[in-house]
């Protein structure tokens, strides 16, 4: 990953402060980018095209200026497109075709990308910002406007330098103690915003407008066989992990032996040459994962390695809660925050399996919301007395975690 921030106005001394608090993202390079209305900051973790010096990535007439926390999967096929249209390129890097795409299509050069990533283009000719997020929000950004002050960067912390108003949103954290979770585009500071995954950012004059141009389109219903949808799916998932593959640096995959990660691991050992190099974290428990990764290692012949945690948990605490940059109520991120910094020895990329369980209804709440919506497509059809009577009978009706509990009780 690498890290980005900028604000709109020219200070050299300020935006390297807040650059320097990204240096965690990216420990490989730095560049920086002042002008009349615009100071724009980056540190970078090389992962193609190692160069060094070559950064913010401008075009050819020198106009257009990127900072970027990127891995554009199909830049190859994007850089010989534009390159037939005229274009030249510097690097090799994935990050150059978005300021020739923009030059190309504009703001629609979101939609050629296939990738991950926030962005940040200073247009000098229209004197406007450009920011952007990936269409699922994997890459963050976050952005504070007020009193004629604009600040962004990839962490919320990062913004914390330039002296912004860190006023709490207490109907933030109402919404996060109450639902686990930061809905929307808030944050527990009043006036710094998530930028929507799908949306990007333009600021001109002082004036921030935002828009999405992206939607999950409806899915195309096909009368598709078992066999020939797990046909399809196997395609798409080869497809997805050789996109992933394309480094010029070490890298390997997380493996806790679950169907999304172990599936992720055997697509890697079928791709590449190499042994793949796996990790794993444990905690001397009877719900470690150890035992199943090793199943799956041992399988695949991959270059496995374990790390079993036994310190103090709390010790660390702060320090995980400082990287996590927003509240999380998801409790792996303490073991995924000590299985990065151990893979971080071995390789600078890892492949995981995060976003099966969304993707393939692995919580039971999904599916339960799926009943519900069904049912609700009845309900208005059930007579009002009956309705009003189940009502009344289902408030009367433990919680499912409070039968759950219940039943871990012994007989008395």
């Amino acid at each position: 990953m690498c890290g980005i921030c900028g604000m709109s106005w020219e200070d050299k001394r300020l935006v390297r402060a807040m650059t320097d608090t990204l240096h965690h993202r990216g420990p490989d390079d730095e560049a920086y980018f002042t002008d009349n209305g615009i100071s724009l900051g980056m540190r970078r973790l090389a992962i193609i095209d190692l160069k060094k010096g070559i950064y913010p990535v401008t075009n050819e007439d020198q106009d257009l200026f990127l900072v970027f926390n990127v891995e554009i999967y199909n830049f190859p096929e994007l850089k010989s497109l534009l390159e037939k249209k005229g274009h030249r390129f510097k690097t090799n890097t994935d990050a150059e075709v978005i300021v020739h795409g923009y030059e190309e299509w504009g703001t629609d050069c979101l939609n050629h990308f296939n990738g991950m990533f926030a962005i940040a283009l200073w247009d000098s000719k229209k004197k406007q910002l450009f920011l952007a997020r990936d269409r699922f929000g994997e890459k963050p950004l976050y952005y504070y406007h007020k009193d004629n002050k604009f600040v962004f960067a990839s962490e919320a912390k990062a913004l914390l330098p330039a002296g912004i108003d860190r006023s709490m949103n207490t109907q933030g954290l109402h919404d996060f103690l109450t639902l686990l979770y930061l809905p929307g585009d808030a944050t527990l500071f009043k006036h710094v915003k998530k930028l929507l995954p799908a949306h990007y950012l333009i600021l001109k004059d002082g004036k921030v407008s935002t828009k999405q141009y992206w939607r999950l389109p409806p899915p195309k219903i096909k009368a598709w066989s078992e066999e020939q949808a797990a046909v399809q799916l196997r395609k798409l998932l080869e497809q997805s992990v050789k996109r992933r593959l394309i480094s010029d640096v070490p890298l390997g995959a997380f493996l806790s032996g679950g169907i999304d990660s172990s599936t992720i691991v055997g697509l890697m050992s079928q791709i590449t040459k190499q042994s793949v190099k796996t990790f794993s974290v444990g905690f001397g428990e009877e719900t470690d994962e150890l035992k199943h990764a090793r199943v799956v290692a041992e399988h695949f012949n991959t270059d496995h390695h374990e790390l079993l945690v036994t310190s103090n948990l709390a010790k660390r605490l702060p320090e995980i809660v400082y990287h996590t940059d927003v509240p999380t109520a998801d409790p792996t991120c303490i073991p995924t925050f000590y299985l990065s910094e151990f893979a971080r020895k071995k390789v600078t990329v890892a492949l995981t399996g995060e976003g099966a369980d969304e993707e393939f209804l692995g919580y039971g709440r999904v599916q339960r919301m799926l009943y519900a919506q069904r049912l609700a497509q009845h309900y208005k059809k059930i007579p009002t007395i009956i309705r009003k009577g189940v009502s009344s009978l289902v408030k009367l009706t433990p919680s499912i975690q409070v039968r759950r509990k219940l039943k871990r009780l012994p007989n008395l």
